[in-house]
């Protein structure tokens, strides 16, 4: 097939973090006889970027262009992103620190910050094809107003200190600020006098404690709209949808979407605390796995709703973890059947997967658990393969040694037909190879950011390239 290429030209770059590992703010330490005031800093330590928990980069508006590769000149068409990205008061998200005595923090409610606003796509030939818009509203009604503590940096209270004390032949402990040095501004840890036994320093133990701040706020349930509009001829045919948020749960309980021909589907969702009585779900509602839904239901719209399917999990107990058994489905108000059972985990990974008369798709972990490098589809159980050889590959992070143990996994008399897919990785950077059941290979390759860089197929020749480009606005 022909190569292509897409090029991405940015706008509205804005920076959302100042890279600091600490700051300081001049603080007045006291005014002598003639008034003039004398300072010191006040040091306050951060463990993340100063501006709150927004991302770290964003831009206002990305085009992605379809290009010929020989020349760079449009050739297939181009796409249009556009997204939040306010200045000013608009750019904090999270909590950030104020800078107003005593240098506190502000919380941002900005939950539109980098997310997209609308995507347009464009013939080759300029003509708009479609358009995706998506908001977020809050309903004001039905808004519930709660307490919660959050952690802040305070003023002189910024360093706390252990004080160990002793009380006959007890020992307890006591949290007791430092103070700052009137020239330096540097942190002096309090004097070890009375029934004092040691003042434990940071060097010695973590004795930096940043007191509990109680606050008031306000949550409102929240709506998320997206709107979906398609031009063909001229004519416009437009999806919508909308996401509601449950504030009392923290989920979202339905999804509403519609489409030009007037039909309205409603999604439904059904979480752990709201089945108690279903199998493991004490265990899993034990574990706070709480956000994930068991059980989704569709409908159609109307004066009576009507139901058109139901898709449930059920769940098992297995070497004291609590994982899915089998996925169940139904269409309409049929009994609810076998789509998915999960025959067997192996240190809570699925190893065995079934769907009624279908052979089992059994997938071999490596890394030590932590990927999926085999995927097979076969008339066979995970028992019947060898285990000293699955526990070779499991253990096995050197490439080289890896693919001949796949190799191996390969040509078990077991396997003979099986349909058999294998996987490398460069750990926490990317996949590294790709074998397909004919044994044609892909490799990954990544530059010195452990960006991808190119594909390969089995011969070298490229399949795909990135090439990343950065310039100053």
């Amino acid at each position: 097939s022909a190569a292509t290429k897409k090029t991405y030209e940015y706008e509205g770059f804005l920076q959302n973090f100042e890279p600091r590992l600490h700051y300081a703010v001049p603080y007045c330490t006291g005014v002598d006889t003639g008034g003039t005031p004398s300072f010191g800093l006040l040091h306050n330590r951060v463990s993340k970027p100063i501006l709150g928990s927004s991302p770290y980069i964003t831009y206002g508006k990305v085009t992605e262009k379809r290009v010929n590769p020989a020349n760079d000149s449009a050739n297939d068409g181009h796409t249009v992103y556009y997204f939040h990205n306010e200045s000013g008061d608009g750019e904090y998200m999270g909590a950030a620190p104020n800078n107003i005595p005593p240098y506190g923090e502000d919380y941002h409610m900005n939950l539109e910050k980098g997310m997209l606003i609308k995507q347009e796509v464009f013939h080759d030939n300029g003509t708009l094809l479609s358009v995706a818009e998506s908001a977020i509203m809050e309903n004001p009604m039905g808004n519930r107003t709660y307490q919660h503590f959050s952690i802040r940096d305070w003023g002189q209270n910024n360093f706390h200190f252990v004080m160990l004390k002793q009380v006959g032949n007890d020992v307890f402990f006591d949290v007791v600020p430092g103070s700052l040095h009137p020239s330096t501004g540097e942190i002096v840890p309090p004097s070890c006098t009375g029934n004092c036994i040691e003042v434990l320093t940071e060097q010695e133990a973590t004795a930096r404690i940043i007191p509990y701040i109680t606050e008031t706020n306000t949550e409102y349930p929240l709506t998320s709209q997206q709107n979906n509009t398609e031009y063909r001829n001229g004519i416009a045919s437009t999806t919508s949808s909308s996401t509601q948020f449950d504030a009392s749960l923290g989920y979202f309980p339905k999804q509403t979407s519609s489409s030009g021909s007037g039909r309205t589907l409603l999604t439904e969702y059904t979480y752990p605390e709201e089945v108690p009585g279903e199998p493991e779900m004490d265990h899993i509602i034990q574990q706070n796995r709480l956000a994930s839904p068991v059980m989704v239901k569709t409908l159609e719209s109307g004066t009576t709703p009507k139901l058109l399917s139901t898709k449930k999990t059920v769940f098992t107990e297995h070497n004291g973890m609590y994982l899915p058994h089998k996925v169940q489905t139904a269409k309409m108000g049929e009994n609810l059947e076998d789509r998915s059972v999960f025959r067997t985990y192996s240190n809570g990974n699925a190893v065995e997967v079934a769907k009624p008369a279908d052979v089992s798709t059994l997938y071999v972990w490596g890394y030590n658990d932590q990927f999926p490098v085999a995927k097979i589809e076969h008339d066979v159980t995970y028992g019947q393969l060898d285990a000293s050889l699955l526990a070779d590959i499991n253990s096995t992070t050197n490439e080289t040694q890896l693919l001949t143990k796949l190799q191996q996994l390969r040509d078990l008399a077991v396997l003979d037909g099986a349909l058999i897919t294998t996987y490398t990785y460069k750990p926490y950077i990317g996949v590294s190879t790709i074998t397909d059941a004919r044994g044609d290979r892909v490799t990954f390759h990544y530059d010195d950011l452990n960006r991808l860089k190119h594909v390969k197929d089995m011969d070298g020749n490229l399949l795909t390239e990135n090439e990343y480009n950065y310039r100053n606005n």
